[in-house]
């Protein structure tokens, strides 16, 4: 087998933790010891256009988001959705070097990370476009949008920070057989992953309370009180 020194890109989603065994160094069977990992970082971020969708009636929200046609709590319907999706993807680079007896290193040369949220507004097609309904739940659903981009813009340089703070603890792993190549790969990438998915889970935690504070009692009876066909358009058999 010819021995082998080349760089290798791995990709993976943040969101989607890929659990390979990653293999702590112990003491080796042999001399060589692998370098310690600590790759270069950076971090693009960026916030996609607010999509807005409006394909599911109040009846189907609800029953999408809570299992049953009403709120148990309230009694009502969902007449829309308001927020997104935010989430970080990896793309990192590695070094394979020969370690001897047909083993090699496996080290993480560099990690890139995207900051991506992408807003999405969803709103009851019981309320024809322009409708007085339509726009309340709309400029409603907008509030929980704008919290989620000041949540992004808030935490970008928290982010690359955390990374950089990451990227400075990753574990040496011992050589491995080149049918272990990948699996090191992606121990070494599992761990930048749950290192930063649990900061981000933490910080999480504030727009999860922004978003609650902005659905208030009061809220919802302001909006109430705009429009006045509500009941008739959330009434079974109106139509959508």
């Amino acid at each position: 087998m010819t021995a082998r020194h080349d760089r290798r890109a791995y990709r993976s989603g943040m969101m989607a933790l890929a659990m390979a065994a990653l293999l702590l160094a112990g003491e080796p069977a042999w001399a060589a010891k692998c370098p310690s990992s600590r790759p270069q970082t950076s971090m693009k971020s960026f916030i996609k256009g607010t999509e807005i969708v409006k394909t599911k009636s109040a009846k189907d929200m609800t029953q999408w988001q809570i299992g049953h046609a009403e709120d148990p709590a309230s009694g009502g319907q969902i007449l829309g959705l308001g927020g997104g999706k935010t989430a970080i993807q990896i793309r990192s680079l590695f070094e394979i070097m020969p370690a001897g007896k047909g083993h090699f290193c496996v080290v993480m040369q560099e990690a890139h990370t995207t900051f991506i949220s992408s807003p999405q507004i969803h709103v009851a097609s019981n309320f024809e476009l322009g409708s007085c309904e339509y726009s309340e739940v709309l400029a409603h659903e907008q509030k929980h949008v704008e919290a989620l981009k000041l949540f992004h813009r808030k935490n970008e340089k928290n982010m690359r920070k955390q990374l950089k703070i990451v990227a400075r603890t990753i574990p040496v792993i011992e050589p491995v057989p080149e049918s272990g190549i990948e699996a090191a790969q992606n121990g070494l990438n599992a761990y930048v992953q749950s290192q930063m998915d649990r900061y981000f889970k933490k910080i999480l935690q504030d727009l999860i309370k922004t978003q609650q504070e902005i659905d208030s009692p009061e809220e919802y009876a302001r909006v109430a009180s705009k429009c006045r066909k509500w009941g008739e358009k959330l009434a079974p058999g109106y139509k959508e």
